[in-house]
C-alpha cells in the first residue's frame, strides 16, 4: 500500500501545496509511522485530505515516488538551514517555530539539546511530481495554475 501524505500549513514562502507544485518544497518531516515510508514508495501528497474537495483549492497535489528515507532527531536538524528551505520554510527560525515553539524561552542550550536529542522523526524527500493536481478536471487546474502564475493564490 502506498502512502498518503496530507498536508495543512502554510509558511512565510506559501502554502505547502504551491511549494511542492512549484518543486520548492521536495521533502517532509514527519513523526515516525507504525508502517514506515520506504525508498520506492508511490506517495500521494494531498491537501487537507479530510476536509471536503468543494471547500479548499486543492485536493490531490501530486503524486511522487519516495527517493529517500532519514530517520533522525530533530537535534540533527536544528541548525541546517539547507533542510529548513527544502521543507518549505523561510529561515532556520521559522522552522525552529514550527518544530519546537518554546525554543526561544530556553535558558539552557545543553537542557535544549537534550530535549531535541529526544524529538524523533522522519524526513521523507520525493522525486518527480506526476498526476499534478490530478483529481480535478482541466479547468479547474488551469484556473489554479493560472492563478499561480499571477500570484493571486
Amino acid at each position: 500500500m502506498s502512502p498518503s501524505i496530507s498536508f495543512s500549513g502554510t509558511t512565510l514562502r506559501g502554502p505547502f501545496w504551491d511549494l511542492i507544485i512549484k518543486g520548492e518544497k521536495t521533502q517532509t518531516i514527519r513523526k515516525p509511522r507504525k508502517r514506515p515510508f520506504k525508498v520506492g514508495d508511490t506517495l500521494y501528497l494531498y491537501w487537507k485530505m479530510r476536509q471536503p474537495k468543494d471547500k479548499k483549492p486543492v485536493h490531490l497535489i501530486a503524486e511522487a515516488p519516495c527517493i529517500s528515507v532519514r530517520h533522525i532527531t530533530l537535534r540533527d536538524l536544528w541548525n541546517n538551514h539547507e533542510n529548513a528551505r527544502a521543507d518549505g520554510f523561510a529561515s532556520i527560525y521559522e522552522f525552529r517555530d514550527w518544530f519546537y515553539p518554546d525554543w526561544r524561552q530556553s535558558f539552557s542550550y545543553p537542557l535544549l539539546m537534550d530535549e531535541l536529542s529526544k524529538i524523533k522523526l522522519t524526513v521523507v524527500g520525493w522525486g518527480e511530481l506526476t498526476n499534478i493536481l490530478g483529481l480535478f478536471d482541466q479547468e479547474h487546474v488551469d484556473r489554479i495554475m493560472a492563478d499561480l502564475k499571477a500570484g493571486l493564490v
